[in-house]
């Protein structure tokens, strides 16, 4: 059985992907509601990426075996967060915030599959459960800290 630390990411993955799917599927007039969305996404979505970013991965980079996915994993979270910061600016109301949004959500996404596929296998493969255990109550900690305005 995967982590906890593990199990914890992976249910957020999938509030993430569903609030994508959401606001994938309102209409472009539908402006209200997808600024609500956006904003649960991204309260959502930034303390879970900067808790990764400074208690998961770094762990991962700190081993031989998995410096690569770790790697790979934060230059794939700089991808996102350019984007996310693009939206931020946008309003849901312009022409292009649609389509900017359908790459992000496509980066997302991927990020996602190689996390759970690469990722997790990695981190279960070189990281001691002690190490997970303190990375999750490091995680929770960093989450804590976020207020999404």
């Amino acid at each position: 059985m995967p982590h906890e630390l593990l199990q914890t990411i992976e249910k957020e993955h999938l509030n993430i992907k569903e609030l994508l799917h959401k606001i994938e599927n309102k209409s472009a007039r539908a402006v209200k509601t997808k600024d609500d969305l956006f904003m649960k996404l991204k309260r959502e979505l930034i303390p879970h990426m900067k808790g990764e970013e400074k208690h998961f991965y770094p762990l991962l980079m700190n081993k031989k075996a998995g410096k690569q996915v770790g790697m790979e994993a934060m230059e794939e979270h700089h991808a996102a967060e350019m984007l996310l910061k693009e939206l931020d600016q946008l309003p849901t109301s312009e022409e292009n915030w649609d389509a900017k949004f359908a790459v992000f959500a496509e980066i997302l996404r991927h990020h996602i599959q190689e996390e759970e596929d690469n990722v997790f296998d990695a981190a279960q493969e070189v990281l001691e459960t002690d190490e997970l255990d303190k990375a999750m109550s490091a995680y929770v900690e960093e989450k804590k800290s976020y207020d999404i305005k």
